[in-house]
């Protein structure tokens, strides 16, 4: 006998709500920070830091460091930008 899969709890985001927000950052790539305020101003839900970073693996995209002549130093891993 095998344990069943519980599959957790829903997102608060649909699957179009999450599609649009790929949409958006496929044509502009945005820091941690700057999806988590995307989404909280378009569809008034509030994720966490950690939480933006999970959807947006799932999503299939991945950070990178910042430029760094742009910036002048080095940020931290929150502020990375997401790519696809």
């Amino acid at each position: 006998m095998r344990p069943q899969k519980i599959p957790g709890r829903p997102s608060k985001m649909t699957d179009e709500q999450s599609e649009q927000i790929k949409k958006i950052l496929i044509k502009k790539p945005m820091e941690t920070k700057n999806v988590r305020s995307l989404i909280e101003q378009k569809y008034g839900i509030d994720y966490s830091m950690k939480q933006i970073h999970i959807i947006l693996v799932k999503m299939g995209f991945h950070h990178v460091k910042p430029e760094v002549e742009r910036l002048g130093r080095f940020k931290n891993t929150s502020n990375m930008v997401w790519i696809l």
